[in-house]
């Protein structure tokens, strides 16, 4: 089946070697994270050094399905599972060149105060009195690895805007149109989770405020609190993680014994070279990490930095290519969904059997109507070959602020669909054949679907009992 689906990259490789070369956003199109390497190699060698600038990796579309997707007659939305990235950022990793001078100053702070949870506030919601003193956290200037005072990794304000604005969208659909939610905060309404990673939980908080601006408090001296729902990395099940389940490695592994993995090698060998001539990664090619170039590169382009000494745009380019190639090939590969994302998967779709499966609906009336979860481009990747959404090359990698949205609607008869979107387009899932409208989906089919991403003898296979 490999050999017949390499032949095949190969057919495809070939035709757009014969394709006009000329319109870099029309060839790009034709690339899924499907593709061989050698397919995306040929649509590099088409695009233009200034073609990466006009991506939209440094912002995802806020929202553009209500303006264009109706909602049948009698339909009414029951309740949202919204799966985002974190936003902009400073770079998480890579390679500090000794001749850089690019400096990373940070303005975002959060303020801190140890709490103790207690019979008291153990609701999310619950009212305490105001805390009289807060805390503050801050990076010493001059004593990060990366120049400046910023964390690696650290959300921006840039990314903070952008996770408030989300949430400002969030409020004008499930709050005014479609009255999911109610317009004062009411937390026992909401599931909010993320990585325990600043930028994750930064951005969290920020899109709960634009979703529920602060108002002045109705009684003086008292505040109201959400939970944020996190746990030990190695435990977290939001991004591929072979902490959580060994049996990743290997699944990786039998990856990379693969045809199409020999020729990313070969075909990024001479990138990995160029990098390492310019000084990066001790000048050594073995050692150069595409993920860790790239990301560095990247944060660098949506601040209007400068590239690392010595890397050129057209450089960039071809390493920024391949880097997706990757990333879509070891996480978003739709045959091991079972394994890099598939008990997040189920966890999402559990939930939302709990609300279909309920009784009554005055027993849909204790579960939450907005889940909320954040967490990383590594989560997105997989979770959208997960869901079957048809993406082509510059969606294939989330950009920041990126977002999924599982809405849960019923019609009058109180049977369920599902409407999937991401970045404000509605998409269909496959074998889907009783559509509803645009892309509303019956519960049964779209569960059908979803569900083959479960993982598959979890329990023996990750060595876990839970």
């Amino acid at each position: 089946m490999c050999c017949r689906i390499f032949v095949a990259f190969l057919v495809l490789a070939l035709a757009l070697s014969m394709t006009n070369l000329g319109d870099a956003r029309k060839v790009s199109t034709v690339v899924t994270r499907h593709d061989s390497v050698l397919a995306w190699t040929t649509m590099l060698q088409s695009l233009s050094p200034d073609w990466l600038r006009n991506v939209d990796y440094c912002q995802a579309p806020v929202g553009r399905a209500e303006e264009t997707e109706p909602i049948p007659d009698g339909f009414r939305l029951r309740t949202v599972e919204a799966v985002l990235r974190h936003g902009d950022r400073v770079p998480t990793s890579g390679p500090v060149h000794v001749n850089d001078d690019v400096v990373w100053n940070c303005t975002l702070a959060t303020l801190t105060h140890p709490t103790e949870l207690s019979n008291n506030n153990s609701e999310s919601g619950a009212v305490e009195a105001a805390p009289t003193r807060l805390y503050r956290k801050r990076y010493l200037p001059g004593r990060e690895l990366l120049p400046g005072n910023c964390l690696f990794g650290q959300l921006t304000t840039r990314g903070a805007q952008q996770h408030r604005r989300l949430g400002e969208h969030y409020r004008s659909l499930y709050v005014d149109k479609y009255g999911l939610l109610p317009p004062q905060l009411d937390a026992r309404l909401l599931y909010v989770r993320s990585t325990d990673v600043s930028r994750t939980l930064q951005s969290a908080q920020e899109n709960l405020l634009g979703l529920y601006p602060v108002t002045p408090a109705s009684t003086p001296g008292l505040i109201r609190y959400v939970d944020l729902h996190t746990m030990d990395d190695n435990m977290d099940n939001m991004t591929p993680n072979s902490n959580l389940c060994p049996e990743l490695e290997n699944v990786w592994a039998d990856l990379k014994n693969q045809e199409p993995w020999k020729v990313f090698l070969n075909v990024t060998k001479p990138i990995n070279e160029a990098i390492a001539a310019t000084g990066l990664f001790n000048g050594d090619p073995a050692q150069v990490d595409l993920d860790w170039f790239g990301d560095t590169c990247d944060a660098r382009i949506c601040h209007g930095k400068p590239l690392p000494p010595g890397i050129s745009d057209a450089l960039f380019l071809k390493a920024w290519i391949a880097d997706q190639w990757e990333n879509n090939y070891l996480y978003g590969n739709v045959a091991i969904t079972n394994w890099t994302i598939g008990s997040f998967v189920q966890e999402l779709v559990l939930r939302l059997d709990q609300f279909v499966d309920a009784p009554s609906d005055a027993a849909r009336a204790q579960q939450p109507r907005f889940s909320l979860y954040s967490g990383h481009d590594s989560t997105l990747i997989p979770l959208t070959s997960a869901l079957g959404l048809t993406l082509t090359n510059s969606a294939l990698w989330p950009p920041y602020a990126s977002h999924v949205e599982l809405e849960l609607w019923s019609d009058a008869q109180d049977q369920f669909y599902v409407r999937t979107l991401y970045n404000g387009l509605a998409y269909q899932v496959p074998s889907c054949t009783d559509e509803v409208g645009h892309h509303f989906c019956p519960y049964a089919q779209w569960r059908q679907y979803v569900a083959a991403s479960f993982p598959i003898d979890y329990a023996q296979r990750c060595h876990r009992t839970e």
